[in-house]
């Protein structure tokens, strides 16, 4: 009735976050997740399915986890490296998996705790991620995000994609933010 259109699901399925915080079945998480998948699907909302933590939990249950939301109607799920300690490789290799084995819009959420949040996005951008999150001047949360700046920058430059943004606003934004 208020008029959102996008949802996006959460499901925490870093396992020391299902085992020592939740401390309820992994069974019992998916099928709540599950529930909300098909509670915002049959609201008529378009659902991303976010995965914080996915970074430290095994291919198996991100996959299992991706499929399942996919048959409730999700049409994307978000690789989030919650605590920043995945490798390039290792995201590149995770989006591959999830484009092969669904056909979910797949996006990317890197924290930047070892600094290797814009060379992980870039790398999901590399695995044939749909969707790459920044944030400007790499605010966030404890150790902050991708860099707009620096990740569209690298898409123009090095990978000669043409981002549509204006990049000569980028300066003001940063002062800005």
């Amino acid at each position: 009735e208020l008029g959102v259109r996008h949802v996006m699901v959460w499901y925490r399925i870093g396992e020391v976050f299902q085992q020592h915080v939740s401390r309820r079945p992994r069974e019992a998480l998916m099928e709540e997740m599950l529930a909300a998948v098909r509670a915002a699907r049959q609201a008529g909302a378009v659902v991303n399915l976010f995965l914080p933590e996915c970074s430290r939990a095994s291919l198996e249950h991100i996959l299992a986890a991706a499929r399942a939301a996919e048959q409730e109607g999700a049409s994307a799920v978000s690789v989030v490296d919650s605590q920043g300690v995945a490798r390039p490789a290792a995201i590149r290799f995770l989006v591959q998996q999830l484009k092969q084995a669904t056909g979910l819009g797949v996006e990317v959420h890197c924290h930047n705790d070892f600094g290797l949040a814009v060379a992980n996005v870039l790398a999901a951008y590399e695995g044939g991620a749909d969707a790459l999150n920044v944030s400007v001047n790499a605010v966030g949360y404890r150790a902050g995000n991708a860099a707009l700046d620096e990740v569209v920058m690298a898409l123009e430059v090095l990978y000669g994609v043409d981002t549509g943004l204006r990049l000569d606003l980028l300066p003001e934004l940063s002062r800005l933010v």
